[in-house]
């Protein structure tokens, strides 16, 4: 019965996210594979079509309460859809091992991020004075959407500091705009793999989604009541256990 390890994956996800508010999706992948028992590639395909539509449940709620910056997010998301579509054609060229010993370093990278972020609190440096840089942010969104479509991950954790910095937008509205980004990745990851004719495991994808949705709410809650960069440090921690572990398993494969 996969159901349930399918739905309580998705509640480690989401709650995972709304607590650290960012990188908390990258367990998608390696729980789809490791403990719901899905093939690399497939997993790939389920995790960036469950994390976009999650997102695309939180970006709608964004934008009914104005919190997200449209404008920005459509420029973002237009050269992403182009890396997403890239991203998704390399990935099936490339050996699963492989893959994952690259998904292990991507793990270093937002562990070390997430761990930077956790003693610097909510705040980012920005300079609202100066003005948006236009094509900074086109490729931005190209690198993100690359990244997205060949790991199989919302990109988050890039989105976010890109709008910052290119944009010019507080943290909140960075976050807010980045939901809307990421459901743009997520769906056209699913369109990529159609076109592609690769398959997508959408039984799971729903399982994971209603568990995610779940998730996200009740992290959100604790967000709240306990020290939240304490929480980001463990879950820095964690995500740096698993990447090791994903690059000890697979790079004697290679």
């Amino acid at each position: 019965m996969l159901e349930p390890v399918s739905i309580l994956s998705g509640v480690v996800v989401g709650f995972a996210l709304g607590l650290t508010g960012g990188g908390g999706s990258i367990f998608a992948v390696p729980l789809l594979i490791y403990v719901v028992g899905l093939e690399i590639h497939l997993a790939l395909g389920t995790s960036l079509a469950a994390v976009g539509v999650t997102s695309l449940i939180g970006a709608i709620s964004r934008i009914y309460r104005h919190q997200a910056d449209l404008r920005v997010g459509g420029l973002f998301a237009a050269s992403a859809v182009c890396g997403n579509y890239a991203g998704t054609w390399l990935n099936a060229e490339v050996k699963g091992p492989v893959l994952m010993v690259l998904f292990a370093g991507l793990m270093v990278y937002i562990a070390v991020n997430m761990w930077r972020r956790s003693y610097k609190g909510r705040r980012a440096p920005s300079n609202p004075e100066t003005p948006p840089r236009l094509p900074h942010l086109l490729l931005a969104g190209l690198g993100t959407g690359f990244t997205s479509g060949f790991f199989g991950v919302g990109g988050g954790f890039l989105i976010v500091p890109a709008l910052i910095f290119f944009a010019k937008l507080d943290m909140h509205r960075a976050a807010a705009t980045s939901l809307c980004v990421i459901a743009v990745h997520g769906l056209t990851g699913i369109a990529s793999y159609a076109v592609q004719g690769r398959s997508i495991d959408y039984a799971t994808a729903g399982l994971f989604i209603a568990g995610g949705v779940a998730g996200v709410q009740v992290g959100e809650w604790w967000c709240t009541r306990l020290p939240r960069e304490r929480l980001m440090r463990i879950f820095a921690l964690m995500i740096l256990a698993i990447a090791v572990l994903l690059f000890v398993e697979n790079v004697v494969k290679l």
